[in-house]
């Protein structure tokens, strides 16, 4: 069953990258959205008991807030996570260059954490400019590889069941 899935998630993520990438936000709404509601119906039993409610209250509030945001602005939430991830991989990749240039003595692994740090600063930097087509060219390499992923399960599934045959190893 995983390599079904595998196959159909790369197949959708190949041919329809945004709006794969698209669904996949909106469900992350929906998941936010009743996580919220559940979690708000937690904290108002809460209060009623009398017990601790304030932090289960703002956070499903919040988790609410966000996951209706997503829903409603769903583009522009993801230009906004791609952001931060970019933001992020900046931020990491002068951290890794920073300790390869000050913390790491000369040898082979220096340069290997200096071209690390060069390729995450790249990456971030191609994010933060361009959030919204990174995202859905990194959608399309993640299709790729589910394609791929699933192709070799099928293989292995082929070669595992027929040597299986007869022997006790797959009944």
């Amino acid at each position: 069953m995983k390599l079904i899935i595998a196959i159909l998630f790369g197949l959708f993520a190949i041919f329809v990258p945004e709006e794969t990438f698209t669904t996949i936000a909106m469900y992350f709404g929906i998941v936010l959205i009743i996580g919220g509601g559940f979690g708000l119906v937690n904290a108002i039993r809460l209060m009623k008991k009398k017990h601790e409610y304030l932090s289960p209250l703002i956070s499903s509030i919040v988790s609410f807030m966000v996951g209706l945001f997503i829903m409603i602005y769903t583009r522009r939430s993801l230009e906004i996570f791609a952001i931060i991830l970019g933001v992020w991989a900046v931020v990491l990749g002068f951290v890794q260059l920073f300790i390869a240039l000050n913390l790491i003595p000369p040898g082979r692994n220096k340069i290997i954490v200096i071209f690390n740090g060069i390729i995450t600063l790249l990456f971030g930097l191609i994010l933060f400019f361009n959030p919204f087509n990174s995202m859905v060219a990194i959608i399309f390499l993640v299709g790729a590889m589910a394609l791929v992923f699933g192709g070799i399960l099928i293989y292995l599934s082929i070669i595992i069941g027929g040597k299986g045959k007869g022997n006790g190893i797959v009944e």
